[in-house]
């Protein structure tokens, strides 16, 4: 997560990124304005607090290939 940029950065166990995503912005769709605390659940649900927006946005993480 960097919260400077407003965006969601998701690295595998060896570092390599996966998936990166959002922007910073005032109350778009995958917009943050300072996300502060990122979980993912076991069905691959990426939820991320936000600081400004005082709200949690929930995303669904679709792994592709095989």
């Amino acid at each position: 997560m960097d919260a400077l940029f407003g965006n969601i950065q998701i690295f595998d166990d060896q570092g390599s990124l996966l998936l990166f995503f959002g922007e910073s912005s005032k109350m778009n769709p995958g917009g943050f304005s300072l996300p502060n605390g990122i979980f993912i659940d076991d069905a691959n649900k990426i939820y991320v607090a936000d600081t400004y927006h005082g709200s949690v946005q929930v995303f669904q993480y679709l792994s592709v290939g095989g």
